[in-house]
C-alpha cells in the first residue's frame, strides 16, 4: 500500500506557506488567487515506482526483528554458532590453513544485499595463504564492521549456510 502521509504533510505545509506568506517572510498571497482547498473527491492512488518499491523493501529488511537466539541465556544463532566452531577456533589457534579454508567457505556463500561480502572474505583467504594472520583478522573485522549490525538486526536466525 502506498503511504500518502508525506504527500499530505507536504500539501498542508505548502498551503500554510501560501496562506501565511507574510508571517514566514515570503511574498504575500495575492487576494485574487483562490486559497488552496482540500480535495473532496477520491482519486486513484498512484502506483509505487520500482524505486519506491525497492526502498520500501530495503526499509522492511532493516526493521529490527525479535529473535530467540544470540543473546545471553539464549542458544547461539546459526551463523554465530558456525563462526565460533570454525573461524574463532582457527584464529585462536593461529591455524592459517584452516582460516583460509573457512574464509573461502564464507566467500563462496555470498548473501544478497551484502555486496562486498565475497571480496572481504577473499582478502582474508589471500592473507591467510600468505601467512599473514594480522591481515586475515583485519578482513574479519572489516566484514563485521560493515555487516554484523545489519545481520543481527535482520537475519540472525537464518540458517547458515
Amino acid at each position: 500500500m502506498f503511504d500518502r502521509t508525506p504527500v499530505l504533510v507536504l500539501s498542508l505545509g505548502l498551503a500554510s506557506l501560501v496562506a501565511c506568506g507574510n508571517e514566514a517572510g515570503g511574498p504575500k498571497a495575492s487576494s485574487s488567487a483562490p486559497a488552496p482547498q482540500p480535495a473532496t473527491t477520491a482519486t486513484a492512488e498512484p502506483k509505487p515506482t520500482a524505486t519506491a518499491t525497492a526502498t520500501a523493501t530495503a526499509e522492511a529488511e532493516e526493521e529490527e526483528k525479535e529473535f530467540a537466539c544470540g543473546e545471553k541465556g539464549e542458544p547461539l544463532c546459526p551463523m554465530q554458532s558456525w563462526m565460533k566452531k570454525n573461524i574463532a577456533k582457527a584464529v585462536s589457534a593461529g591455524d592459517l590453513p584452516r582460516i583460509a579454508k573457512h574464509l573461502q567457505f564464507i566467500a563462496d556463500h555470498t548473501v544478497e544485499g551484502y555486496d562486498d561480502w565475497t571480496e572481504m572474505a577473499e582478502a582474508g583467504v589471500k592473507a591467510a595463504e600468505a601467512d599473514d594472520l594480522k591481515a586475515a583478522k583485519k578482513s574479519c573485522k572489516t566484514c563485521h564492521k560493515a555487516y554484523q549490525k545489519k545481520w543481527r538486526k535482520t537475519r540472525r536466525d537464518e540458517a547458515w549456510p
